[in-house]
C-alpha cells in the first residue's frame, strides 16, 4: 500500500507557458509570471504520466495504474471500523508487468496526460475502486453481513513509460528490461486507448456577474462575493449550487461547510427530526414541533480521517436548529469544499448504523439497506477559533486545525 500523498504535478501556464509545479490535489493552476488563475476540469478523473528518460528515442508506451485514495468503512454485524486508504494497481488484465508503481509516483514529478504527444497509451481495463479495496484486508471482524462503503475516494489514472528494444520490453525510466523479462508481444495483447485526454482550463470568473472568484488551491466550490452564488465545475464551465449560511454577528470565525442531503431510506421512517429522536433515542422531551422539522442527513463537505469524519456526521445530523439561514457569502474565511456532494452521500448508510441505539436490529438491515438520495445543499456553519482549534458556536465541541491539515492531502 502507497501511503505517501506528495506527489507533484508538473504543468505550463496556459497563457504564458512558465512552469508550475502543482500537488496532486489541486484545482486551482495559479502562475506567479503573468497572473492567470484557472480551474482545472477533467470529464472523469485525471490522468497523469511519468515522463521517460529523455535520451530514449524509441516509440514510448504508457501502462495504466489505478490509484485510489479516500475513507472507507466496514459495517460488519453491529461493529462499524473505518480507516485511510491509498493504493495503487496496475489496471490491466495480465499479470506480466510490474503491478504497482512503488515510489515513482513521490520521486518523479507527472505530467497531465494529453498535455504532450508523449506516446502509445494503453486503455486500463479490470480493475475499479471497489476491486481495489477488496484486494486489501479490512480490520474488522468476519461476519456473515458486511458490506464496505467508500467515501471521498479520489480515483486517478497514472501512466508508466516502457518501450521494446531486442524483441523485449524495457522500463523507459531506468532504461533496463523488466524483471523478469517481457517479451514485446505482450504489449500486442492489450488494447490501446483510443482517445486523448484534454485537461480544460476555465477562468476563475462568476458565470453571473462576471466577477473575479477567489479560492483555495484545492476548493471543488468557488463563491461569489459580488452576487451571491456558489459554483461547482462541470463539463462545460462552471455549474451554480445552492447554499446557505449561518450568520454570526462574532467577526473572529471560520466557516466550515457541510452537505445537507434528504434521503429516502427503504422501511425506515425519517421524515423528521421526531423520526431520528425515536430511532436514535436522542435526549430530546417529546413535542409536537419536532413532527414539524424536516429530517436530513449532515456530513462535513471537507475530508478529515475516518473517526472524527464519522463523529461529525453524526453529531451534526443529531443536532437541530430552528434558525433560519440565509443566503449570502459571509464576509470571514471559508474552508474549501474538498468533498463532492455524491461522494458525501455515501456516508448515509454509516452515518444510520451509528446513531441506531438497536444493534441488533442494524445486522439485519444492512442486508436490505436502500437508499434514495434526494436533493442537496451546502451549508457554512461558524467556528470559533482557537489556539489549536476550531469551536462549533453552536455546540461547543472542537475539531483540531491538525486534523483539517491531515485532511488536505486526503
Amino acid at each position: 500500500m502507497n501511503t505517501t500523498w506528495d506527489w507533484k504535478i508538473e504543468q505550463q501556464c496556459p497563457q504564458c507557458g512558465a512552469p508550475i509545479i502543482l500537488d496532486q490535489t489541486d484545482r486551482i493552476l495559479t502562475c506567479e509570471f503573468c497572473r492567470t488563475r484557472v480551474y482545472l476540469a477533467s470529464k472523469d478523473h485525471y490522468r497523469y504520466f511519468i515522463p521517460p528518460a529523455e535520451d530514449v528515442n524509441r516509440e514510448k508506451f504508457f501502462l495504466p495504474y489505478l490509484r485510489m485514495k479516500g475513507l472507507c468503512y466496514t459495517l460488519a454485524g453491529t461493529n462499524i471500523s473505518g480507516r485511510f486508504f491509498d493504493t495503487t494497481a496496475l489496471a490491466l488484465n495480465t499479470a506480466v508487468f510490474p503491478s504497482n508503481l512503488g515510489l515513482r509516483p513521490q520521486a518523479l514529478k507527472l505530467k497531465f496526460a494529453g498535455s504532450e504527444d508523449a506516446g502509445k497509451f494503453l486503455e486500463p481495463a479490470g480493475h475499479n475502486s471497489k476491486t481495489i479495496y477488496s484486494s486489501h484486508p479490512s480490520r474488522a471482524p468476519k461476519t456473515s453481513v458486511t458490506r464496505n462503503y467508500l467515501i471521498g475516494e479520489t480515483v486517478s489514472v497514472i501512466y508508466a513509460p516502457f518501450y521494446c528494444a531486442s524483441g523485449y520490453v524495457y522500463d523507459a525510466v531506468l532504461k533496463e528490461p523488466l524483471s523478469p523479462r517481457v517479451k514485446e508481444e505482450e504489449f500486442k495483447k492489450l488494447p490501446f486507448a483510443a482517445q486523448k485526454w484534454n485537461l480544460n482550463f476555465i477562468p476563475l470568473l462568476c458565470p453571473h456577474c462576471g466577477a473575479d472568484m477567489p479560492g483555495n488551491k484545492s476548493a471543488l466550490i468557488l463563491f461569489c462575493v459580488n452576487c451571491n452564488n456558489a459554483w461547482k465545475s462541470g463539463n462545460n464551465g462552471f455549474e451554480k449550487i445552492n447554499f446557505s449560511t449561518y450568520e454570526t454577528s462574532r467577526k473572529e470565525v471560520h466557516y466550515l461547510p457541510f452537505w445537507r442531503i434528504k434521503a429516502n431510506i427503504e422501511g425506515i421512517k425519517l421524515d423528521s427530526y421526531a423520526d431520528l429522536i425515536n430511532l436514535a433515542n436522542l435526549p430530546k422531551a417529546p413535542s409536537k414541533r419536532w413532527e414539524k422539522i424536516p429530517f436530513y442527513f449532515r456530513t462535513p463537505a471537507f475530508k478529515i480521517n475516518p473517526d472524527l469524519f464519522l463523529r461529525w456526521c453524526k453529531q451534526m445530523t443529531a443536532s437541530c436548529s430552528e434558525e433560519k439561514p440565509a443566503e449570502e457569502v459571509p464576509a470571514q474565511s471559508i474552508y474549501p469544499v474538498t468533498l463532492p456532494a455524491a461522494e458525501a452521500a455515501e456516508a448515509i448508510a454509516v452515518i444510520l448504523a451509528g446513531l441506531i441505539v438497536d444493534k441488533k436490529r442494524l445486522g439485519q438491515m444492512i442486508k436490505t439497506f436502500n437508499i434514495t438520495i434526494g436533493d442537496f445543499l451546502l451549508e457554512l456553519h461558524p467556528f470559533d477559533i482557537g489556539q489549536k482549534e476550531l469551536i462549533y458556536s453552536r455546540s461547543g465541541t472542537t475539531i483540531d486545525k491538525s486534523a483539517l491539515i491531515f485532511g488536505q492531502h486526503i
